[in-house]
């Protein structure tokens, strides 16, 4: 069966830091950004935008940091995932998580997919999974595992202050029909096309790094 790549170009904000890591937050670092297409005339036109985690836990705990004041130092985004990865007693993964992945975790630290928004017009035919996974592949290095939550963006009670603009706007979130509880189901089924599972009796989904992510060509066809 064909399949079309989009040319499509990933534009990082730039970000600031302090030279002495001290706190809490300064171990957990935001990667954001926008998905731009590349038009005839070689300009950008927006296709979506993200927002990544990558907590470094293993620099945390070299420096005494305790892992759960890093996850809820930042925000309610990454402290809900604390007790699904984390075991309050030893800092280590926790046993749920283990078992997932038949103990085969080798890297301490961990990226979050926070939001991955795209333009009506280039939802569906898996380009979000395939953009997900280029962003897997680029800033998953050191990390044992991906965490995700699908929750969909409708069902948001409060709109980040970014996207109180035309981009909500242009979003169409309106647009879909399904129940939240459809809609969730929906997102899970979507995500273990890459290769995420679900932990039970949490709202989270992980992703081992040991496991090969699946080729564009099986996500676009």
């Amino acid at each position: 069966m064909n399949f079309e790549i989009p040319f499509l170009v990933f534009h990082i904000e730039s970000t600031k830091f302090l030279l002495v890591a001290d706190d809490p937050d300064d171990y957990i670092y935001p990667i954001c950004g926008r998905i731009a297409k590349m038009d005839d005339d070689e300009s950008d036109i927006l296709v979506g935008k993200f927002r990544l985690y990558y907590v470094d836990i293993a620099a945390a705990i070299n420096t005494g940091i305790d892992v759960f004041d890093i996850f809820d130092a930042h925000s309610d985004s990454t402290s809900e995932y604390y007790d699904s990865l984390f075991d309050p007693d030893t800092m280590g993964f926790s046993e749920n998580l283990l078992q997932l992945f038949n103990y085969e975790i080798f890297e301490q630290n961990v990226l979050i997919i926070d939001r991955l928004e795209l333009l009506p017009g280039y939802r569906g035919k898996n380009l979000g999974l395939t953009i997900m996974r280029r962003l897997i592949q680029r800033y998953s290095a050191g990390a044992g595992v991906v965490a995700i939550k699908p929750f969909p963006l409708q069902f948001e009670h409060s709109i980040p202050a970014e996207n109180k603009s035309s981009w909500h706007a242009e979003m169409q979130l309106s647009s879909f029909r399904k129940t939240e509880r459809d809609s969730i189901w929906e997102l899970r089924s979507h995500y273990r096309k890459l290769g995420f599972i679900e932990m039970k009796d949490t709202p989270h989904m992980f992703l081992s790094t040991t496991r090969r992510l699946p080729p564009i060509e099986r996500l676009l066809t």
